[in-house]
C-alpha cells in the first residue's frame, strides 16, 4: 500500500506528467557567441541554425519550426516532426530553459562560457556528438 502511494506521488510530481505531453526525440546545440545565442537543430527540427541577440532579459521562444515571441508560442502537429516548446533565457552564468511542452524537464539551466556550446533534447543534457 506504501509502495502504491508512493509511485502515484512520483508519478504526479514527475515532469512528464505535469507537462501532459508525450515525449519525442530532438536534438538541440546551444552556443553562447559574445551577444548572442546560436541554436543549432541536430535531430527533429525544421529549421537548421537560430540566433537571436541577448541584450537585456529578453526571453525566446523556441518549437520545432523555430523561433517567436513567447506570448505568441505554441507547437503545431502539422507535420512528422515532434512537438515541444521551450523559452531560453541568458543569464550572467550561462543559460536557461524553461520546458513547456514535450520536454521532461521544466526548468534546466547550465553554464556557457563564450564560444562554449552544449547539446540538450527532450530529456536534459546529452553529449555533443551526433
Amino acid at each position: 500500500m506504501v509502495l502504491i502511494f508512493f509511485l502515484a506521488a512520483v508519478a504526479a510530481t514527475s515532469p512528464v506528467a505535469a507537462q501532459g505531453t508525450n515525449l519525442e526525440g530532438f536534438k538541440i546545440s546551444v552556443e553562447n557567441r559574445e551577444n548572442t545565442i546560436h541554436l543549432k537543430g541536430i535531430e527533429g527540427t525544421a529549421w537548421a541554425k537560430l540566433s537571436f541577440a541577448t541584450a537585456g532579459e529578453k526571453q525566446y521562444a523556441i518549437n520545432q519550426f523555430g523561433v517567436m515571441k513567447l506570448s505568441e508560442a505554441r507547437t503545431s502537429k502539422k507535420s512528422n516532426l515532434p512537438s515541444f516548446l521551450f523559452a531560453v533565457i541568458k543569464t550572467e552564468e550561462g543559460v536557461t530553459l524553461r520546458g513547456y511542452e514535450g520536454t521532461a524537464w521544466s526548468s534546466l539551466s547550465f553554464d556557457l562560457a563564450p564560444n562554449e556550446s552544449k547539446a540538450i533534447n527532450e530529456l536534459g543534457m546529452v553529449s555533443n556528438s551526433r
